[in-house]
């Protein structure tokens, strides 16, 4: 039987399936400086999946079992692009928890730069947090001082999320490090032009033919272990004006960029590809222990027969059962020793 639990290290432990897979990711170069236990940690899993390549070079160090690429779906609901149309304004957004690593103070930076208050009144940028951060001294690092620069501090649903990337024009994710980056990838699947730092989780994402990658100027030191790459600020500055003087090039390119990224990275892909990383590993019978309040025993397996039996008229056995949920272990212990391949 296989598991997998979608978390930071130390939830590896709780999965109660002989063959254990973690799934995590880290922002950063070095885990171990700020989160040494995850190595104690991730010795529970029998492998890790991660979003990146990035990942695996950084946990590499100090984990020595198998380590697969998975990146993360895209929720169905960002896959559907629309080619967009000029309007007579043109509006950049970005949007996360905007932490100094995401870059938002200079983001704004750029977006002055590029767009003169005096020469260019028909451009917004949108900087979408929440919890007050923005910067690294939070929400009142420094006046935006640009009436067209709007500061959202809210949270908002999905659905308001999906109506604010159909009204803009550009995303923008000038970020220092990203184990994955999921804002730039939902950006690209609803067909918006996107300019974002093609660094660390970002580096496979960077296409040329289907966005527009920023290259990293420098490195410096980062709190969260090793370092953290920087972007070129001059060359996201040049990328925002050629977007908005070639707005309907743009759109058409981001379009296409929609549709390889849904083909490549959609749900249904990256669904198949973690389906292929369970199905290939070997078929074993348990030998873990589980922490059960209804011990796993003949005796106790019995009192259920009727349902493995209706599900036995279902499946047949030596079949796939997905068994979802936190408990005995039970059900993972009847079925796998009715001949199911039990995930």
């Amino acid at each position: 039987g296989v598991g997998l639990c979608m978390a930071t290290p130390a939830d590896f432990h709780r999965l109660p399936t002989y063959f254990r897979i973690g799934l995590t990711m880290y922002e950063a170069d070095e885990p171990l400086k700020r989160v040494p236990e995850w190595k104690h940690y991730c010795e529970s899993a029998d492998m890790l999946v991660v979003p990146s390549a990035y990942c695996k070079r950084i946990f590499e160090p100090f984990y020595h079992k198998p380590i697969e690429i998975c990146p993360l779906p895209i929720s169905p609901m960002y896959q559907n692009p629309i080619l967009r149309k000029p309007k007579d304004t043109f509006t950049f957004i970005t949007y996360g928890t905007l932490s100094g690593r995401k870059s938002p103070i200079e983001t704004a930076d750029c977006f002055k730069a590029a767009f003169p208050a005096d020469k260019y009144p028909d451009v917004r940028l949108i900087l979408k947090t929440r919890g007050s951060v923005l910067g690294f001294e939070g929400y009142a690092h420094r006046p935006m001082e640009d009436d067209r620069i709007t500061v959202v501090n809210e949270t908002w649903m999905p659905e308001r999320l999906l109506s604010a990337l159909y009204e803009a024009d550009c995303g923008l994710f000038l970020t220092r490090g990203e184990g994955y980056g999921m804002p730039p990838r939902e950006m690209m699947a609803t067909g918006l032009p996107v300019i974002f730092a093609a660094n660390t989780g970002l580096e496979e994402l960077a296409n040329k033919r289907y966005n527009w990658p920023i290259s990293t100027k420098r490195e410096e030191q980062s709190p969260l272990g090793g370092n953290w790459r920087i972007p070129d600020w001059d060359e996201a500055t040049h990328a925002m004006k050629q977007v908005y003087e070639h707005r309907e090039a743009a759109y058409a390119k981001a379009f296409s960029g929609a549709e390889w990224l849904i083909k490549e990275l959609g749900q249904q892909a990256i669904g198949q590809r973690l389906k292929k990383i369970i199905l290939d590993l070997p078929r074993r019978r348990p030998r873990r222990s589980f922490a059960s309040v209804e011990k796993p025993t003949s005796d106790n397996i019995s009192k259920h027969q009727r349902f493995y039996d209706l599900i036995t008229s279902a499946v047949p056995p030596r079949g796939t059962i997905v068994d979802v949920g936190v408990g005995s272990g039970l059900a993972y212990e009847a079925l796998t020793r009715r001949g199911y391949h039990v995930i």
